[in-house]
């Protein structure tokens, strides 16, 4: 699952980062 958001969303921001985190910084972006 990781990969795929990763996938969907190409950010500068490490994979390891959490999923919350991930999907705040694309929601913040769009």
């Amino acid at each position: 699952m990781k990969v795929m958001t990763v996938a969907l969303t190409p950010d500068p921001f490490p994979a390891q980062a959490s999923e919350g985190s991930f999907v705040s910084r694309s929601r913040l972006s769009r």
